[in-house]
C-alpha cells in the first residue's frame, strides 16, 4: 500500500485553476480515503466512466492523483488511483484572488442548497407565509419571513420552526454593532458548535447544510 502524508502542497497555478470549479473540485472526492479504480469511482460519483477518465487525466497530469496500485486482470490490469495525501493545499495566488473564486463559488452554491431546503421546509408548515417589512427604528428596513397566526397577525417563523415537530431548519441574517471581545466570543462559540456537531455527523443520516459566519464591516 503506498504511504502517504498528511499533506501535500501544490504549487500549480493550472491544478488552482482547474479546483477553483467546486463540481470539478468534487471529483476527487473518491481518492481521499482510499485507492478506487475508475469504475468504483465512478459508480460512487454517478458519473459515466468515459467522461470520468477525462477528469482522471488532468488529476494526474497536475499531480493532484497518483497510481496506488495495480491489479492483474486477465489481458490486462486494473489501477487504483488515490490523491498524494490526505489532505491537499493548494497555494492561493497574489491577491488572493483564487480563495475570492473559490468563496463566490462555494457561497452561491450552499447558498442555494439553503434556500431550497428552507423553502421545502416552509412549504411542509401549510400555514399562510409571507415576508413582512418595516422600519426597524435606526434608519433600515427591517424585513423577515412571517405566518399568520389564528388571529392573522404575523409572528416570526423562527418559533414554528423550532417546534418540535417541524422539520430542522433555521436561518438567520445578522448585522450586529459589537466590541470586539464581544465579537470574538461569538465566533469562538460558533466554532465550538460546529465542531460540536461535525463530529455527531455521519453518512448514514439524513444531509443538512449548515452555513455560520461572522465577519468585520468593511
Amino acid at each position: 500500500m503506498l504511504e502517504r502524508p498528511d499533506s501535500y502542497i501544490i504549487e500549480n497555478p493550472k491544478a488552482n485553476i482547474l479546483l477553483a470549479n467546486i463540481e470539478t473540485a468534487k471529483k476527487l472526492l473518491p481518492f481521499f480515503l482510499a485507492p478506487k479504480s475508475l469504475t468504483e469511482a465512478a459508480k460512487e460519483m454517478k458519473i459515466e466512466a468515459n467522461s470520468y477518465y477525462y477528469w482522471l487525466k488532468k488529476f494526474l497530469k497536475l499531480g493532484l492523483l497518483v497510481v496506488a496500485y495495480e491489479k492483474k486482470r486477465t489481458g490486462s490490469k486494473i489501477k487504483y488511483y488515490i490523491t498524494p495525501a490526505k489532505t491537499v493545499f493548494l497555494k492561493a495566488d497574489v491577491g488572493l484572488l483564487s480563495i475570492k473564486d473559490y468563496l463566490i463559488q462555494a457561497t452561491t452554491e450552499y447558498n442555494k442548497a439553503i434556500v431550497e431546503g428552507l423553502v421545502e421546509s416552509l412549504d411542509s408548515l401549510e400555514k399562510d407565509i409571507g415576508i413582512t417589512i418595516s422600519n426597524n427604528g435606526k434608519g433600515a428596513l427591517k424585513t423577515s419571513i412571517a405566518l399568520l397566526d389564528k388571529d392573522s397577525v404575523p409572528s416570526l417563523i423562527r418559533q414554528e420552526l423550532l417546534k418540535p415537530s417541524s422539520p430542522a431548519a433555521f436561518s438567520s441574517w445578522s448585522h450586529l454593532r459589537l466590541k470586539y471581545q464581544d465579537a470574538k466570543e461569538l465566533q469562538l462559540k460558533l466554532a465550538s458548535l460546529i465542531k460540536e456537531y461535525e463530529d455527531k455527523s455521519s453518512p448514514k443520516q439524513q444531509g443538512h447544510y449548515v452555513q455560520l459566519s461572522i465577519v468585520p464591516e468593511v
